[in-house]
């Protein structure tokens, strides 16, 4: 038994990574970490008793041509000298990549870890993957270097899920020393001294002059993230209650609720609700958490662009909208998310108001104003139906005799009212208020007015007054669109 071993068996005893019986998924690229991960557990499975039931799968990305096929036999050839067995698959990550406007590296790891997770996921299996501690302090490096917060300190933890890193107590050196000390090959991956990938950078030119300055500077960047990751632990569990009392039951952000905060606590609440709206929460960096804290204050329809996301001001709230969210596109032209799919209304800024002819009954009649269509018709009420009328947001019933003035559409004027009740009005002014009616909308909003009587805001809601009852004798339909 060597020492890596013994370390690796306290390792996962320690962290709790995994039990004597389970299932274990290895990842097996063929390089020397999952080489000495696999030798390793398969040792400590034999001699400690362990019994771990493991399987390697390997994925053949589709990237190094001919070095890349060598690999896969290697893994199969390597598993079936230890008697485990191996699964290889093949992916098509440049074309994934292209597809998505990804990088070949981000759309060879989706699609690795999409495999692994289908795998495991069939076979109650843990994924096992072979990251170590100088992939931790990488991994530290970039996030911090991208404005990641202090969730950039905590790195890789050894257990997420399903997925275990049992390798982590160690460096690349201890690996590439174990592997000599059992005489083993292993694969080397050509991309790997590229510094077109800024974790090469990070490994090949950063690593290199921390140490000159300290050789056992990776050593205590990995003590101190071990130190510190208990710490944040309970941190974020702190932000995480304080992100529940600051969403609506939408999942929407409470403005007031989070400017309320104390300034640190703004962009840590902001960022982990992207988090829990996000697949791509690892590409958020402090730049965006920022602009999210400013939009806070900003007016209504403000919206911030993110990574594959955009998060909009609504009247009290933030809403996040993946990107490819359906729009609303709505009859009368104005789009909103379909999260505000009950408020679809439309805006037009009128140069003079559009006043409606006189109708005689069973007469039919359009007419058209700057791209949008009307639709009228004036039709006897048949007494034996029942009043009520199936309410369309485009289409509405009006009783024709309780119109007292000319009817226009128009935009607001000083002295509009709409009944919000059957008896009494309010200003419209209060009911927007009232409405949550963003203010930026409100002076462009399409209104049928009987003189300074509100009979409907398009989009919106008609008023008591005019509707159906009874007692209505005629009806008058009123049907609006935009014109595609």
């Amino acid at each position: 038994m060597t020492d890596f071993e013994e370390r690796l068996k306290n390792y996962i005893d320690t962290e709790e990574i995994f039990q004597t019986g389970d299932r274990l998924l290895l990842a097996v690229s063929g390089g020397a970490d999952s080489v000495a991960l696999l030798r390793a557990l398969c040792s400590i499975s034999e001699r400690w008793n362990a019994d771990y039931q493991m399987e390697v799968c390997h994925i053949e990305h589709g990237i190094r041509g001919q070095e890349s096929v060598e690999d896969a036999e290697f893994v199969e050839n390597l598993c079936r000298n230890l008697g485990v067995l191996c699964k290889t698959y093949s992916v098509d990550a440049l074309g994934y990549a292209k597809e998505r406007g990804l990088s070949v590296e981000e759309g060879a790891r989706i699609l690795r870890y999409q495999k692994f997770r289908e795998l495991a996921t069939e076979n109650q299996q843990k994924i096992v993957v072979a990251h170590h501690g100088c992939d931790n302090v990488e991994t530290m490096l970039f996030q911090l270097s991208r404005g990641s917060g202090l969730r950039g300190f905590i790195g890789m933890p050894p257990v997420k899920g399903r997925i275990c890193r049992p390798l982590l107590f160690a460096t690349r050196d201890d690996i590439v020393q174990y592997l000599a000390e059992l005489q083993q090959d292993y694969r080397t991956d050509s991309t790997n001294q590229e510094l077109t990938y800024a974790r090469n950078k990070i490994r090949h030119q950063v690593l290199p002059v921390l140490e000159e300055v300290n050789p056992e500077a990776i050593s205590h960047m990995m003590r101190s993230m071990d130190l510190l990751r208990p710490l944040l632990k309970e941190h974020y569990r702190f932000v995480q209650k304080e992100l529940q009392q600051a969403m609506n039951p939408k999942g929407e952000l409470l403005c007031d609720r989070v400017r309320n905060m104390e300034e640190y606590l703004q962009g840590e609440v902001i960022h982990e609700w992207v988090r829990k709206h996000s697949v791509h929460a690892k590409d958020i960096g402090q730049v965006h958490i920022d602009a999210l804290v400013s939009l806070l204050s900003k007016e209504v329809g403000k919206s911030i662009s993110l990574p594959y996301a955009s998060v909009v001001r609504g009247y009290e709230t933030l809403r996040y909208l993946p990107e490819g969210t359906e729009q609303a596109t709505l009859a009368c032209g104005q789009e909103l998310s379909t999260a505000d799919a009950k408020r679809r209304i439309p805006q037009h800024r009128f140069e003079e108001a559009v006043t409606f002819p006189s109708l005689e009954m069973g007469q039919r009649m359009e007419l058209s104003f700057d791209g949008y269509q009307v639709k009228l018709e004036l039709v006897e009420r048949n007494p034996e139906e029942s009043p009520k009328i199936k309410e369309m947001t485009y289409t509405k019933c009006f009783d024709y005799d309780k119109i007292q003035d000319i009817i226009q559409f128009r935009n607001r004027c000083t002295g509009d009212r709409i009944a919000v009740m059957k008896h009494g009005s309010k200003k419209l002014k209060d009911y927007l208020i009232d409405a949550k009616i963003p203010r930026e909308w409100r002076d462009n909003l399409i209104l049928l007015s009987d003189g300074q009587n509100i009979m409907w805001i398009i989009g919106d809601r008609m008023s008591e007054k005019y509707k159906v009852d009874n007692h209505t004798k005629r009806i008058i339909k009123i049907e609006i669109w935009r014109n595609s």
